[in-house]
Order: C-alpha cells, then structure tokens, then sequence
C-alpha cells in the first residue's frame, strides 16, 4: 500500500507563520495577548469565537475559521472537539515558544492521510516551535495546497505517482528514488 500522507504549507499555515513571527518583543506582546484571548474564551469552539478571526491578536484568520466550521473532519476521536484541541494546540505551542529567551516563531503545518483522529502535535526546537494539524479525512479535506507560496516534496522509492496537475517525478539518483511535487502553487 502506498502512502497518502501529505506535510505541507496551506495558505493557512503561510498566515499562521506570519502572525507567529517579528521580533521578540513582537512575539511577546502577540503570545501573550493570544493566551489572555484563548483564557477569555475557554471553552468554546473555534466556530464559537469566528469574531476574533480579525483579530490581529489571535493566531488565526478567517479562512482558519471556515476550514474548521466545515464538515471535512467526518469521523475520528478528534472530530467534535477539533476547535478546543487546535486553540490548546496553539496555547502549548505558544507557552513553549515563550519559556524561550528571545521567544521563538511558530511554524504550522498541514498534515493529511495520516489517520482518523483530528491532533496538533507540538515539537519544541532551538529555532521554532513547529506544530503540525493532522486533519482527519473527509469530503473537503485538500490533500496539497495550491494557493500556498511554499512548496512540499516527498522522496521515495515506493512507486507513488504525481496527484493531478502535479508535474511528473523527478528521478534522483539510482535505485528507484524519485521526488514529487506534493504541495505549492503550480509553476
């Protein structure tokens, strides 16, 4: 079986990564005025908070609101609870960056064909802290962003073929290796 995990760059994650960046004192004042905001609303649901989506204040827009309003997380134990876990998501990923010194930038990306369960996974590195949505399938769910200006490849030896207008793989090396081009806008 071949995989269908995608890592990627949405347009999404591009406006994410742009909030979570500037300077220290930059970062600073936007985390900790997300973390009073993510206190003020505990509780409820991303759907439930669309008129922060606004904010500058907040590590999301409203392009994130309407992905998450959606029905394309159909089934999994992450389903009903997806706002709540993609706001404590943010809220740890922020305290991380912030128990460094200067804080640090976050970086989001997209993860899909991974599983059933909608999760935000956390990794706390020396340069940033990276949080990766792992999106559960659904009827909605994009598998690669074209809007996106980051691009993603995957290198493999499994035989995966290119997904629509992708262009063809490229070989690398001997033995079977290619890379694909799995997410960006077309060039």
């Amino acid at each position: 079986m071949t995989n269908e995990i995608r890592i990627y760059k949405s347009f999404q994650a591009e406006e994410l990564d742009r909030f979570c960046s500037g300077s220290p004192e930059e970062l600073r004042a936007k985390y900790e005025t997300a973390l009073r905001l993510y206190d003020d609303f505990e509780g409820r649901t991303v759907e439930m908070v669309t008129d922060l989506a606004g904010s500058a204040d907040v590590p999301w827009n409203q392009d994130v609101v309407k992905v998450f309003a959606a029905d394309w997380a159909t089934g999994g134990k992450g389903t009903a609870d997806r706002g709540t876990v993609l706001v404590s998501g943010y809220r740890e990923a922020i305290r991380l960056a912030l128990d460094h010194e200067p804080p640090l930038p976050i970086q989001t990306f997209w993860v899909t064909g991974a599983g059933d369960e909608f999760e935000v996974h956390v990794s706390d590195g020396t340069a940033c802290v990276t949080l990766f949505m792992v999106v559960p399938p659904g009827k909605n769910v994009p598998n690669s962003s074209l809007r996106a200006e980051a691009r993603s490849w995957v290198v493999t030896a499994a035989g995966r073929t290119p997904d629509g207008d992708r262009p063809a793989a490229e070989r690398l090396g001997e033995g079977g290796v290619v890379k694909l081009e799995v997410s960006g806008r077309l060039r």
